[in-house]
């Protein structure tokens, strides 16, 4: 009797570790992806869960669906488009579909125009993030000013806060009206963006906790995009 309790038990532990590494559930997330430069739709983007094979591609309008995306979990999408610099895009999922806030691809040429404007050496192989603050209206190119960042850990080179033209100025220490600035030279790994000086009323877009303090992944050669929103009158 006890060696058949035994063999059972030993049964249901088989079992039991098996089912441990099925998959679990599974969302589609979607969204656009636009040019930096004139806000258009990019066909033809790759879109993956960062370092795995689940892919798609943006259509005619630059919309991306990709299916397969662990539900309830932080995960990370790559886009990849030539001639583009490829990005990240951290985002916290839930338990059903999902549309994913627009994100801008911008050219390899203008990550070297901002690289000159910067005045810093550029890090073979790391990586940089491209924050921003909305103001909840897409398309105006215009955002919340007069915020302050920090990064956890530190690392690299900035924040490089953007004028209202879109390109990072080291004079400035805090978000013009352009909303945005980046940081620049990181090594691949795991951050947290902090604002220091948030209106009331703000939520996350992209970026992985608290609205305050969304986390990241920086990967080799990529833009991480975090974002948060802060409407007219928060």
């Amino acid at each position: 009797m006890v060696r058949r309790f035994l063999s059972v038990f030993s049964m249901v532990a088989l079992i039991s570790a098996c089912g441990s590494d099925s998959p679990g559930p599974t969302i589609t997330l979607s969204g656009p992806v636009n040019d930096l430069g004139n806000g258009e739709g990019l066909e033809g983007v790759e879109v993956c869960i960062l370092n795995t094979s689940t892919c798609t591609t943006t259509d005619a309008d630059g919309v991306y669906s990709i299916d397969g995306v662990p539900a309830e979990s932080n995960i990370s999408l790559s886009v990849t488009m030539p001639e583009y610099l490829g990005g990240v895009i951290p985002v916290m999922t839930g338990s059903e579909a999902q549309t994913v806030p627009v994100v801008s691809m911008g050219s390899e040429l203008l990550s070297e125009l901002q690289i000159g404007i910067l005045d810093v050496p550029a890090v073979a192989d790391a990586g940089q993030i491209a924050f921003s603050i909305s103001n909840g209206i897409f398309g105006d190119r215009i955002n919340v000013p007069g915020i302050q960042v920090a990064l956890e850990p530190a690392a690299g080179d900035g924040p490089f806060y953007t004028t209202s033209s879109g390109l990072p100025d080291t004079e400035l220490t805090e978000t013009s009206s352009n909303g945005g600035g980046v940081f620049v030279n990181l090594p691949a790994g795991t951050y947290t963006l902090r604002y220091l000086n948030l209106p009331e009323g703000c939520t996350p877009m992209l970026g992985w906790g608290p609205v305050e303090a969304p986390s990241f992944e920086i990967a080799p050669g990529r833009t991480t995009y975090v974002r948060i929103e802060c409407a007219e009158g928060a």
